[in-house]
């Protein structure tokens, strides 16, 4: 992923939750580029691992105007990916992660 600087996976790089942000959606911008030499489509899933009862997860393909949970309540949904529009080779592709951590956890 490209994130806001000229490398490869830095789209995390400023971004941290606090403990007084539990039960509040935070939004991280992500973009995929794709490497193939011709048109595809991908499949965005998160890890499934590690995510704490009560989060939800959910991702958009479409700049945030619709939304797929694929973890609810910790676990994954019956739809665990999103499926992006056809990209055209070497084009980049920027959809949106939205995490919500329940309250509780430690800091």
């Amino acid at each position: 992923a490209i994130g806001p600087g000229p490398s490869t996976n830095t789209d995390y790089t400023n971004k941290a939750v606090s403990a007084s942000a539990t039960n509040t959606p935070i939004t991280f911008d992500n973009t995929l580029k794709n490497g193939g030499n011709g048109a595809d489509t991908f499949n965005l899933s998160v890890a499934t691992g590690g995510a704490p009862t009560g989060s939800t997860v959910e991702i958009s393909v479409n700049s945030g105007s619709t939304w797929t949970t694929v973890i609810s309540n910790g676990s994954p949904t019956a739809t665990p990916q999103v499926t992006t529009s056809s990209v055209a080779s070497g084009a980049n592709f920027n959809y949106k992660v939205r995490v919500t951590l329940p309250s509780g956890l430690p800091s």
